[in-house]
């Protein structure tokens, strides 16, 4: 791409880090958008951008103020952008936020929704007392995101999921545009090819019996949000009737999570240490997945679930509740099968598919998004987006 002069990108978010899907995307596109033209400035708190590709603005931190670290950060970002406005007037073609961090931006990277969220916590039953206190962070979130999504100055929208853009669209005025860019996965990383390497050594390190039967299940917290307890509670129901190759691997979260449910989960499955596996947070995912012989995600709210699009890369099949994304990578009773929100109608179709076995070669995937498709993707559109008075 060859451009006239350099377009001016200003990054507003606090954590320009590779924690999350879109962030990741964000820093991993910064190559490219450095060697074609773009002039890249990033305010934030925290930030594993290269020095020489962006000029990084680190604004203060206040990590004692916990999950309200983001409402100070809008707070000196937005005073800060008034501020320098002001003295010195615009000095950036586009203004991009992935999230409700700046409300003078022009391109706004939307990877959740709290209202939304809200809205399924009201489906998920009883909620313990933490959540009920953090539904107050929460409806915080949602309050910004209102501010965000109708500031006069906001024109673009970039969303992770056909789905999640069909809902935003309903919540715009017309004069407002959304695009999809999904989250991108590391091709290099999750493959076919990994299973070829990796399902022996790992089955055998994990001590799997050869008529095993491993789903895994990826998480770092939220398990409610993402199902974990009905995904517990449906395979020990399927065990009991007549699967007792069953298995269930859980990748991710800390020592002191699963301590902390440790008396929970043996009152779901009080049989639970012949065929549940903590593996805790791995550095090497895939491998984890070059084990396991499906992948499982009944979540009550995802965004895209980027983990279900992994799975699907190293060629194994998944079983998903129908959060926003699924509409873009799952083919019914192909790659994987849509679960129903009830337990019953879950354990229904699980067995369904189970009795399919053994499912045919899985064909590739050609809509998911690896980071170089990923990268191009987005300097086209920031170039696209960029206004023409410029």
């Amino acid at each position: 791409m060859n451009v006239a002069s350099p377009i001016r990108i200003l990054c507003v978010d606090p954590n320009v880090t590779r924690d999350s899907p879109s962030m990741k995307g964000f820093l991993s596109t910064l190559p490219h958008l450095t060697a074609n033209g773009f002039q890249i400035e990033i305010w934030c708190l925290r930030c594993e951008a290269p020095r020489d590709m962006a000029t990084i603005r680190l604004l203060p931190a206040a990590p004692a103020l916990g999950t309200l670290e983001n409402v100070w950060f809008v707070v000196i970002a937005n005073l800060l952008f008034v501020w320098r406005t002001c003295v010195h007037g615009i000095k950036t073609d586009l203004i991009y936020s992935t999230g409700a961090y700046c409300l003078f931006a022009n391109v706004v990277h939307v990877h959740f929704d709290s209202a939304e969220w809200l809205r399924a916590q009201s489906r998920m039953g009883k909620l313990t007392r933490k959540e009920r206190a953090r539904r107050l962070i929460t409806r915080l979130g949602a309050a910004l995101e209102w501010l965000s999504w109708h500031s006069p100055w906001s024109r673009h929208f970039i969303t992770v999921s056909d789905g999640m853009a069909a809902n935003l669209r309903q919540k715009l005025s017309t004069d407002k545009t959304v695009h999809v860019l999904p989250n991108s996965y590391d091709s290099t990383r999750f493959h076919p090819g990994v299973r070829d390497e990796w399902r022996a050594p790992m089955r055998q390190q994990l001590q799997l019996a050869p008529g095993a039967f491993m789903f895994i299940f990826i998480a770092t917290g939220h398990l409610q949000r993402k199902g974990f307890w009905s995904v517990l509670r449906v395979l020990h129901r399927l065990r009991q009737m007549r699967h007792t190759d069953l298995r269930l691997l859980i990748v991710g979260g800390s020592d002191s999570l699963w301590k902390t449910h440790a008396a929970e989960i043996a009152h779901v499955t009080p049989d639970h240490a012949e065929w549940l596996m903590l593996a805790g947070s791995q550095r090497e995912v895939e491998r984890y997945y070059a084990a396991a012989d499906a992948f499982i995600l009944p979540s009550y709210f995802e965004t895209f679930a980027l983990v279900a699009q992994e799975a699907l890369s190293c060629g194994m099949r998944i079983f998903v509740t129908p959060y926003w994304g699924h509409e873009m990578y799952l083919r019914q009773d192909d790659n994987g099968w849509l679960l129903p929100p009830d337990e019953h109608g879950m354990a229904a179709t699980i067995e369904a598919a189970l009795n399919q076995r053994p499912w045919p070669a899985l064909e590739p995937h050609t809509h998911l998004l690896d980071t170089a498709a990923y990268a191009h993707r987005l300097a086209d559109m920031f170039h696209s987006l960029t206004p023409p008075h410029r």
